[in-house]
């Protein structure tokens, strides 16, 4: 990494310090890890104000891939779930990158365009710390196309806006009306703080289910556009709340809910991210296969919710990331419930959960799990873990 962008990415760093940020490892070096900070002293307030009014995340650590060249669309195309060269100029989708038995190598956001002078590019946001797995995989898959790789995670910065009011903060920095209404659709926008002149790109996206837009920089730029949120008293968030939203919202994470083991049939909402109407692509086969043949899946990811309070279920967060407070995972095994518990009928194990967290929305702990094909109807009353906690599966949130 440039020296020049550590240093910026240091001064990022401290400003969050500065306002209150706890970091997962505040004296680790690298920028990527200690990154992810957690929260800014009151998880609590900061899920508050982004269910009621806006929040703003620092996701940097965000994995960014361009792909450029006369024929990075067509090998998007065949090595991708969606459709590709369908998107217009701004315009994007939701994807996964598959092996040939159709197992999740990534799972992204891709869009057409980039910055000014820099348009005819194909962008992909991967899960943070999966941006070289996913590189690789793109790499190996490269024939002779001309397609031209490039890792931005370092160089771009990324902030997520998201609440009620986000559109309305995003008005007024930068001066007019954002032209997003609909889902991964992208704009360049220009803003002006001080005397620096900011080039963004601005995407509406839902991870978390609110109205949410992720918005990139260079990370020249990113401490004056950090300034300028900190500077209107816009309300700052970590990764406690992000992962609490994005389990109400039933998203899962590649790492966490998903890995290269999980057949991409299984996930939630394969209808947006797998197109039936494109020509070949990796994993094709095992995907037609199922839709064709068998119909359904051995295991879909679904919600649940445990239908009583558990004691302490207030501390059941952060319990999901590997870089999230090291004292909470010290403590799982005193715990009801953890990620990776089991889930049973009567004494027949039909499932497992992957996440689980506090829900202040349901005043409950809420999990994502897989559930075995014939008991996944939404209403069924299932147990979690060696304790047998009572729980209920519950539909994807529309």
């Amino acid at each position: 990494m440039d020296q020049s962008i550590k240093t910026i990415q240091h001064d990022l760093q401290e400003l969050w310090i500065n306002q209150g940020a706890i970091f997962f490892n505040e004296g680790d070096s690298d920028f990527t890890r200690s990154s992810r900070l957690i929260h800014f002293g009151n998880w609590q307030e900061e899920y508050r104000s982004a269910t009621a009014n806006v929040a703003l995340f620092d996701r940097s650590s965000t994995g960014k891939i361009e792909l450029s060249g006369k024929e990075a669309g067509l090998f998007l195309q065949n090595s991708s779930t969606n459709q590709i060269l369908s998107l217009k100029l701004n315009e994007g989708c939701e994807l996964y990158f598959c092996n040939r038995t159709a197992r999740v190598i990534a799972h992204c956001n891709a869009f057409y365009g980039g910055f000014p002078n820099h348009q005819s590019v194909y962008r992909l946001t991967v899960t943070p710390g999966y941006n070289q797995q996913l590189l690789q995989h793109l790499d190996r898959h490269i024939i002779s196309e001309e397609v031209i790789l490039e890792d931005k995670t370092d160089s771009l910065a990324q902030f997520h806006l998201c609440g009620p009011n986000a559109q309305t903060i995003l008005n007024s920095c930068f001066g007019e009306s954002i032209p997003l209404t609909q889902l991964f659709h992208q704009t360049n926008l220009s803003f002006k703080h001080r005397e620096h002149n900011i080039d963004c790109l601005v995407a509406l996206v839902d991870e978390t289910g609110l109205p949410g837009y992720d918005i990139q920089c260079h990370f020249s730029d990113a401490i004056h556009l950090a300034n300028w949120f900190i500077g209107q008293n816009i309300p700052l968030a970590g990764e406690y709340t992000y992962d609490i939203l994005r389990i109400e919202a039933g998203h899962p994470i590649y790492g966490i809910d998903i890995d290269d083991k999980r057949f991409v049939m299984e996930l939630p909402r394969v209808q947006r991210a797998i197109s039936y109407q494109k020509g070949c692509f990796i994993g094709q086969e095992p995907i037609v296969m199922v839709r064709d043949r068998t119909g359904s899946v051995a295991r879909t990811l679904l919600p649940l919710k445990i239908i009583d309070p558990v004691p302490g279920q207030e501390n059941y967060i952060g319990l999901n990331n590997s870089f999230l407070d090291r004292s909470l995972k010290e403590d799982s095994e005193k715990r009801a419930l953890s990620p990776k518990d089991k889930i049973y009928i009567e004494d027949k194990e039909v499932g497992l959960i992957t996440s689980i967290t506090y829900s202040p929305k349901f005043d409950r702990l809420l999990a994502l799990g897989y559930l075995s094909h014939g008991h996944q109807e939404i209403g069924t009353r299932v147990k979690i873990g060696s304790s047998r906690i009572d729980a209920i599966v519950c539909a994807l949130p529309e």
